[in-house]
């Protein structure tokens, strides 16, 4: 299995400091995957949206085989 997190950093929630978002919605995505336990694991051709501060879409969280 491979999950790959994909970001786009280019609207106004990561000015001034992208690090400083970046780094928020990392821990989100994480603390979310921790939560869901072993039953909530996404699995292979899922898919999730990952949002910015602001509730946009920024990317996705997507599992491959």
């Amino acid at each position: 299995m491979k999950v790959t997190i994909e970001i786009e950093c280019d609207n106004a929630a990561f000015d001034p400091d992208p690090a400083q978002e970046l780094g928020r919605i990392l821990r989100d995505t994480g603390a979310l995957l921790q939560d869901q336990g072993v039953d909530g694991m996404p699995r292979p051709g899922d898919s999730r949206p990952i949002r910015d501060i602001n509730g946009n879409t920024v990317g996705s969280l997507t599992v491959n085989e």
